[in-house]
């Protein structure tokens, strides 16, 4: 009997990975985290469990089965090996990415070396993969807004809905589940906001955004539009069957987009950058784009910001010290 029991608490101190992130989620959602970020755990964890079946040759894969060097080889794998989901993309994930995984394997091996789980925590000394190419931070040029823009077939539902919410990304610098998740009594027309709530919010703080006259022109003509088609609802951006339309249904819909305009890149963060870039080109401080951008720290707001070297060259021309002696 006392071997049982003690091979029973063996087996609990070494849970599968599947079973220690269902551990993981169980404290996570008693900690009120959202339902978004209990799916993003489950999907890296998806994708960490993938390469570790084929690394180690092993199904099922144990929490202790995460070592560093287990980690780092996944590293590896993310940033040069990992096949391209589109066609034309490159192979390997961007540093950005691969870091946002490591964030979530970092705060679960904590929590199994934390509970007994794990003998280590393997991410401890496990340091954020290095970005010198700054791809994650630029915005949209003025051609590729044309093309994208040039792109849309107003006669389409689908090519109308999502021009509006791309003019309401680029007027507010909205994150796009802010913006998908719209409701209408979150828009006030008569003094030109848009009302963030807290439970929408990345950050959970309530906030308002100034938007302009023509954008909530549009987005009162597509309520209209679409409860004459579909009868009424609260969601302002519905799909083509009257549902509530989705972040990932919009960044699918980019990805179509780009390839038929053929630019190298089109998410819709890339909305939001370019909202940050040219708020600032025209005269706007940084510590009101800051609160426009819900940003916790100004450091997050300054990364959105690079200058590209257009505006690098026209400023240049307008403040050299030559100027004066020529």
């Amino acid at each position: 009997m006392r071997k049982k029991l003690a091979e029973r608490r063996k087996e609990h101190r070494q849970p599968t990975l599947e079973e220690g992130v269902e551990l993981f989620v169980r404290v996570k959602k008693a900690e009120g985290v959202r339902e978004r970020s209990v799916k993003d755990y489950r999907e890296h964890y998806r994708y960490l469990n993938e390469f570790l079946t084929f690394y180690l040759r092993k199904d099922p894969v144990h929490v202790t089965d995460v070592t560093p060097e287990a980690i780092r080889s996944y590293i590896r794998y993310l940033l040069y090996h990992r096949k391209p989901r589109h066609e034309g993309q490159r192979r390997g994930l961007s540093p950005s990415t691969v870091n946002i995984r490591l964030r979530t394997l970092k705060t679960m091996c904590a929590y199994w070396n934390r509970e007994g789980y794990a003998a280590q925590n393997a991410m401890e000394n496990i340091k954020p993969v290095r970005d010198d190419r700054g791809e994650e931070s630029r915005g949209l040029t003025r051609e590729e807004l044309r093309k994208i823009f040039d792109g849309l077939n107003d006669k389409y539902f689908g090519h109308w809905r999502d021009r509006v919410l791309m003019y309401l990304l680029l007027d507010t610098g909205l994150r796009i589940n802010e913006a998908v998740y719209l409701k209408k009594a979150h828009v006030n027309f008569t003094h030109h906001e848009i009302l963030v709530p807290s439970e929408a919010a990345k950050n959970r703080s309530y906030r308002s955004v100034p938007v302009s006259s023509e954008v909530l022109t549009l987005i009162r003509k597509l309520i209209e539009e679409t409860e004459f088609h579909f009868g009424e609802s609260e969601a302002v951006f519905r799909n083509g069957f009257g549902e509530q339309f989705t972040a990932d249904a919009f960044r699918r819909r980019c990805i179509r987009l780009r390839d038929k305009i053929g630019i190298e890149k089109l998410s819709p963060h890339m909305f939001r950058h370019t909202f940050a870039r040219e708020y600032l080109k025209a005269g706007g401080d940084l510590f009101t784009l800051q609160r426009i951008l819900d940003h916790a720290s100004i450091t997050t707001t300054k990364t959105y910001v690079s200058p590209d070297m257009e505006y690098i060259r026209s400023q240049h021309a307008k403040a050299t010290p030559l100027q004066r002696y020529l």
